[in-house]
């Protein structure tokens, strides 16, 4: 089973490589985008340490969005994820940052974050849990 940001959870056994990136494709072209380009194919992580806490994803108005580890203290917090993803870019809207994080019964469970307000200190800084994806819109002039 493959988990993706966006879309979730796909099973990829018994499935040729084609067939699960075209799986992939319909489904990223049916909620997300339009004519995706997917590609699938096999590689490992090389040296990357990869965090037995598991991991949460950064995309959006970041400089190097992608997964960060989950620290051994299990306590990544949304800036922390944002500056572990090289920090925000000059044309992220910080007010409005969107969480989406998994449910147990395959349903998805969505938070706003304003890191004006948590630098303010008029908001906590939300706990991500293995599995979140964080997203960093940009705004819109």
């Amino acid at each position: 089973t493959v988990s993706l940001p966006l879309v979730g959870r796909f099973p990829a056994a018994a499935k040729t490589l084609a067939e699960f990136q075209e799986t992939l494709r319909e489904r990223y072209d049916s909620q997300f985008f339009v004519n995706p380009q997917v590609v699938v194919d096999f590689s490992r992580e090389g040296d990357e340490y990869a965090s037995p806490w598991g991991h949460v994803t950064v995309l959006g108005a970041v400089k190097t969005p992608g997964r960060i580890s989950i620290p051994p203290t299990q306590d990544l917090a949304v800036s922390q994820a944002i500056q572990a993803a090289g920090g925000c870019t000059d044309v992220a809207k910080l007010t409005s940052i969107r969480i989406a994080r998994p449910g147990k019964d395959g349903e998805r469970s969505t938070f706003r974050v304003n890191l004006d307000d948590v630098g303010e200190m008029r908001q906590d800084d939300l706990v991500l849990e293995p599995g979140d994806v964080v997203f960093v819109p940009e705004a819109i002039f």
